[in-house]
């Protein structure tokens, strides 16, 4: 949707001048796939087929996974491609498991996490305000990535749709990924990453506080 944002603008000699600007929501321009064939039969298919490559490349890259020949019946999570479009329009593409049929205590054992609370980001603004401090924030990219699946734990995931392999002839089995990381959409992808870090932010010296465990301090 198209949204005019009218506002005032003063010039060096003071001058004050009526000004608008038009606020364009990409997705109203470009509509986001809902699943592949959608994507596929798009008019902008070629985009989105891009974007799915530069995901696969990543996932190869961060050595998500090592394919491997099962028995036709292993079972295995099932993948599928989540689509957005970011602004510029950019086009993402992500693979994610659906791990909607995994039970907690059969297929992985917990899946919580702890989050930051609203009051400790209010609190850790308010001092680095009054101490005038900067504050940095960053975004760590494919994040669930860095999590490894855990030790024993043996996740096989069908082949992407439209990366599919055939299977080995005269065989009865089939081309899977085993997970070596923690896919978007795994229900214990969360708890893996926050573990992940809580053990790499402890080496570099900093310690979770007693009224919220995702805030650190640095011991030093």
């Amino acid at each position: 949707h198209h949204r005019i944002s009218p506002f005032n603008v003063k010039s060096v000699s003071g001058q004050t001048y009526n000004a608008a600007f038009f606020l364009v929501d990409v997705q109203s321009v470009i509509p986001t796939p809902k699943h592949r064939s959608q994507a596929m039969h798009s008019p902008h298919r070629y985009k989105w087929f891009e974007a799915e490559k530069k995901e696969m490349a990543s996932l190869a890259e961060m050595e998500t996974y090592v394919e491997e020949l099962v028995p036709a019946d292993t079972k295995t999570v099932r993948p599928q491609w989540v689509y957005a479009v970011k602004d510029g329009p950019l086009f993402k593409a992500r693979l994610v498991g659906d791990g909607s049929k995994l039970r907690e205590g059969i297929d992985f054992d917990e899946k919580t996490s702890p989050t930051a609370r609203k009051a400790s980001m209010l609190t850790l603004v308010g001092i680095a305000t009054e101490l005038n401090m900067h504050i940095h924030q960053l975004d760590v990219s494919t994040a669930y990535l860095y999590a490894k699946i855990k030790d024993g734990q043996v996740v096989y995931l069908s082949l992407p749709p439209g990366y599919q392999a055939y299977s080995k002839p005269g065989t009865n089995e089939k081309v899977v990924w085993r997970l070596k990381k923690c896919l978007y959409g795994l229900p214990w992808s969360g708890r893996s990453f926050w573990l992940h870090m809580d053990f790499r932010l402890k080496k570099l010296g900093f310690l979770p506080t007693n009224g919220d465990p995702c805030v650190y301090v640095h011991e030093g």
